[in-house]
């Protein structure tokens, strides 16, 4: 019988555990902007005569 009433606590108050508030009231998440990190990729090659078009596909991009 305890280990019941025990489940069922542990139960209980894991479920209120999602129930907490937000400070959002319903509106759009906003980022905090003062943990975001930029990146920039710069790309050249030598200079190609007579194309129309060039097209430049990555697979993946690896930062170490």
């Amino acid at each position: 019988m305890k280990i019941q009433s025990i489940a069922i606590s542990c139960a209980l108050s894991l479920s209120l555990f999602g129930c907490g508030g937000s400070s959002n009231e319903g509106g759009p998440i906003q980022p905090d902007t003062t943990k975001l990190s930029t990146f920039s990729l710069g790309i050249s090659d030598a200079p190609v005569n007579g194309l129309k078009e060039v097209n430049v596909v990555f697979n993946n991009i690896t930062l170490k």
